[in-house]
């Protein structure tokens, strides 16, 4: 409303247009209603392209279009200069980003683990580790630390499956399972922050089951209480059943 309510040479339309797509691409976040996030999408590439130069406002849409087109990319997956873009978006945002490094380096860095999904280049993920490390260690509170760290142990998960070394699935699951302790309301956010965690004791189970009985009885429990948690719907719901039907297994 408004939006519709200023007149199109008004020099508050363009940060309300802003605000709207942030607002849909938080809806797009609870709700997964995927016309929330292609709104929110065109939205960010319009205030970017409409932004005075010199704008002290440019990280800041850097950054809001990247996140958008980060959640597209995870949705429905991209090509390899898609994932550039976004790589690239996060690295301009950088410098200047209002929320600070530690926000900064999740955002490159998840963007890195996003490029190394679509194009296997392991410099990507040794990066994205590198980058989140630097973040945990900028992190100005405790909930931003609890974002590094889920963000640091998948890094460090998706390290381990194309290395094997056990000392990165290790570093995993410290870092996951400090997430996982904080993460107590019964809420979808807290289910998705379980998975993680209980595939990462899985995987340490599978390399030696008797010595580390403990580590699947744990996993187990997280992923009872994750899809006790997800309503049916929920995008991370289907996972959820393969990795519980994997570990019941």
């Amino acid at each position: 409303r408004t939006l519709k309510a200023l007149p199109g040479h008004s020099p508050d339309r363009l940060p309300a247009l802003s605000n709207l797509g942030i607002q849909l691409l938080d809806r797009y976040q609870r709700a997964h209603d995927p016309e929330d996030l292609y709104d929110a999408v065109g939205i960010a590439r319009d205030v970017l392209a409409q932004l005075p130069a010199g704008s002290p406002h440019l990280a800041h849409c850097l950054s809001t279009l990247g996140a958008t087109l980060l959640a597209l990319r995870n949705r429905e997956g991209g090509t390899v200069e898609e994932c550039d873009e976004v790589v690239d978006l996060f690295r301009r945002a950088a410098p200047g980003d209002p929320k600070g490094p530690a926000a900064a380096g999740i955002n490159l860095g998840l963007a890195r683990v996003l490029r190394y999904q679509r194009a296997g280049r392991p410099h990507d993920l040794h990066e994205a580790v590198a980058v989140f490390t630097e973040a945990l260690n900028a992190a100005r509170d405790p909930e931003q630390g609890v974002g590094v760290r889920a963000a640091l142990g998948n890094a460090l998960r998706a390290r381990y499956a194309l290395s094997g070394d056990p000392a990165d699935l290790d570093a995993a699951i410290s870092h996951l399972s400090a997430v996982a302790a904080v993460s107590t309301q019964a809420t979808p956010r807290t289910a998705t922050r379980l998975l993680a965690p209980a595939m990462a004791l899985h995987a340490r189970y599978r390399l030696d089951p008797e010595g580390n009985r403990a580590d699947l009885a744990e996993a187990l429990a997280f992923l009872r209480r994750a899809e006790s948690l997800l309503p049916p719907g929920h995008p991370e719901r289907p996972v959820t059943l393969c990795d519980l039907g994997l570990v019941l297994s």
